[in-house]
């Protein structure tokens, strides 16, 4: 396991395979073949991440070297969060408890700023 794919890992399936699959899903729809092989495919995928956790970002970054395609994934990883939406970050099941409510509104503050930093790295000081 990468170092680097040991904290990016996590969100590497739902960041590039999950809409990578349902992209490939709609345009073969019409062919049972092609979703039963594409069902295969997401399942192994899965299972072969959940046994190195680190598999999908590794294999990633090898698809990228051998495409020749110069891609950060730690730099797209932040920026894809300035988008991002912050339903897992809301606890409404705790709208009686205040430090809940500050604790979520301080999680959705540092996504937004953790997808600035990019751009902060690259201007001039």
């Amino acid at each position: 396991m990468s170092e680097e794919g040991g904290y990016l890992g996590a969100m590497t399936y739902q960041a590039i395979y999950s809409s990578a699959f349902e992209k490939l899903r709609t345009s073969h729809s019409d062919n049972p073949e092609a979703s039963s092989a594409l069902n295969l495919l997401q399942r192994n995928l899965l299972q072969a991440d959940n046994s190195s956790s680190s598999f999908l970002f590794d294999f990633a970054k090898t698809l990228l070297t051998d495409a020749k395609l110069n891609v950060n994934l730690q730099e797209s990883y932040l920026r894809m969060h300035a988008t991002a939406p912050v339903d897992d970050l809301e606890m409404p099941q705790y709208t009686n408890r205040p430090e809940f409510q500050e604790l979520s509104l301080r999680a959705i503050a540092l996504r937004r700023v953790l997808a600035r930093v990019p751009d902060e790295m690259k201007e001039p000081a």
